[in-house]
């Protein structure tokens, strides 16, 4: 499921519902969308280097993807599986995957708390998360939790733990 140098996909992505980061182009039958964080004004010490995912990377931080919802995510589908990945889980939990195990995992984005209103925002497409702007308590801050779910080969982690 890799790109060529010109953003376009060798193979087509499954029919199912999954986000990936976007990189240049959604693939066919996904559609784009953005989380944006209010990233802290005082003390920001944001940072980025390697291969990363369309987005802005400033004072603040928004990170695009691709989503599609067009199968069951307890349906598996079929993947690369040359080593463990992530997908993003999209509106039914975390896709299954043959021959794979998965588990669900998030980061939590603490958003800067100063000056209201904050200016975190998300798409209409966007990953599985839970997004609180406005806070959900009275004086509380904006946050960000965006659900991973990351793939391993079936018995993998059983077996690096007792091995």
């Amino acid at each position: 499921m890799k790109t060529d140098d010109d953003g376009t996909f060798q193979l087509e992505w499954p029919k199912s519902d999954y986000c990936i980061f976007k990189y240049k182009i959604c693939p066919k039958g996904f559609q784009e969308g953005f989380v944006r964080q209010d990233d802290e004004d005082t003390m920001n010490q944001n940072s980025l280097g390697g291969y990363l995912p369309d987005g802005v990377y400033d004072t603040n931080t928004e990170i695009r993807y691709c989503c599609r919802s067009d199968g069951n995510a307890f349906d598996p589908i079929v993947l690369p599986i040359d080593g463990p990945f992530y997908l993003f889980r999209y509106k039914q939990g975390c896709q299954r995957v043959r021959d794979m195990d998965v588990t669900e995992e998030y980061l939590l984005f603490d958003d800067d708390d100063k000056p209201p209103p904050s200016t975190a925002d998300i798409g209409p497409v966007h990953p599985g998360m839970i997004f609180e702007n406005p806070p959900r308590y009275p004086g509380g801050g904006t946050s960000s939790r965006i659900f991973y779910c990351y793939y391993h080969h079936l018995g993998s982690i059983v077996s690096s733990i007792i091995g």
